[in-house]
């Protein structure tokens, strides 16, 4: 039960609903690592709005981490991750002062509206990139893959893949090696920066607009579709 709900919390329309939960769990994250919040703290945050969720949290097999946010001074985002016997189940949640909790996955507006609750701030490229990077990976779809790109290198042909799957990897490599480079905010207009990832199976170049209060304007561009890469677990 608790595993079919939590799975039916992702992909319907509970994803967008705001939560006020209980007292916090630990809301000022540092820069660095991921720390490792109270699970228990968390659980009843959400619990008074959604208990099999907080039974998740609480599981044995569940793991929480705390996404680096050094950009929010009074809030955080957690990784929720549960190790299902057949599939794992992962999650973000975004928590700011005392009673403002949010599910994160596929809700970029909520997102935004944890920023302006958690002390939101973008002085120094660094910060700005870091709260660009979040908002894509916490609001992603957790149902299939979304990897942030480097470089061309970072795409990982299929195991065991045919001579033509072979031939257009190397071709596709050696299209975008001079294409593909790290998120970064454009030279020219430091309020837009541009993402390479892995959506699915496709190769997307994002575009972020981003405003000094933090609203944030996300459009896709498709450069490559099916490609050559294993299915994501």
């Amino acid at each position: 039960m608790i595993y079919r709900n939590a799975v039916s919390l992702l992909a319907g329309a509970l994803v967008f609903t705001l939560w006020h939960g209980a007292d916090a769990a630990q809301t000022r994250p540092g820069p660095g690592s991921p720390k490792m919040p109270d699970k228990e703290a968390l659980a009843k945050r959400i619990e008074p709005h959604a208990k099999e969720t907080a039974d998740l949290v609480r599981d044995a097999n569940t793991s929480v981490e705390q996404y680096p946010t050094p950009f929010f001074s009074s809030g955080a985002i957690y990784r929720v991750t549960n190790r299902a016997p057949r599939h794992p189940i992962w999650f973000t949640v975004g928590c700011a002062g005392q009673d403002y909790t949010v599910m994160l996955p596929m809700n970029q507006k909520g997102f935004m509206e944890l920023a302006t609750k958690a002390g939101l701030d973008l002085r120094g490229e660094p910060n700005r990139l870091a709260y660009v990077i979040a908002f894509l990976e916490a609001t992603q779809d957790t149902r299939k893959r979304f990897q942030i790109l480097n470089g061309a290198s970072d795409i990982q042909i299929i195991n065991q893949a045919t001579d033509e799957e072979k031939a257009r990897y190397d071709a596709l490599v050696e299209k975008y090696r001079s294409i593909i480079k790290p998120p970064k905010f454009d030279d020219l207009d430091p309020s837009r920066a541009t993402v390479f990832a892995l959506v699915g199976q496709d190769l997307v170049e994002i575009g972020i607009k981003l405003s000094n209060s933090g609203k944030l304007e996300r459009s896709d561009k498709m450069l490559e579709e099916n490609l050559p890469i294993a299915y994501a677990k």
